[in-house]
């Protein structure tokens, strides 16, 4: 059928799925373009700070609020288990502050994937998407939404 697509290598796997007819959504317009104020932190310090904050996330929406002022980055979370309040230096003065949610499994997992030992944060605002990339290369961007909670 015209709505299918069979894949067959060697009669041993056989793929078949099913075609969208509709247009991919353009990515782009999520992806920030201010790259003007990139907030520069401690890859393995974060990281740390993150595992940390994550024993007592909320199971159920897995927030974690970041708030950056100025050179401080406060990581916070809470659930009926307690509450964790990490504060972590960062490498640049934040010129406004942000306050922002985040599943915290999406973040270990884009700063666990990031390779240097300084990566790059790029915030336009509260309510926009984040942008984390490695410090030397901007090839590979990883975005993260914000949750509303």
């Amino acid at each position: 059928s015209e709505n299918y697509i069979i894949i067959n290598i060697n009669d041993e796997i056989i793929l078949k799925s099913r075609l969208i007819d509709s247009k991919f959504p353009d990515y782009e317009k999520i992806i920030p373009q201010e790259l003007d104020d990139v907030i520069k932190i401690d890859r393995n310090q974060f990281l740390s700070c993150l595992q940390q904050a994550a024993i007592f996330v909320n199971e159920k929406t897995k927030a974690v609020n970041l708030l950056f002022k100025e050179n401080n980055l406060e990581i916070n979370t809470n659930s009926e288990r307690g509450n964790a309040d990490v504060n972590l230096t960062i490498n640049t003065t934040v010129s406004k502050e942000l306050d922002i949610n985040f599943n915290i499994d999406y973040i270990i997992t884009v700063v666990s994937k990031l390779s240097t030992d300084e990566i790059h944060l790029i915030m336009p605002d509260n309510n926009n998407s984040a942008l984390f990339s490695n410090n030397d290369n901007l090839n590979y961007k990883y975005i993260i939404m914000p949750l509303k909670v």
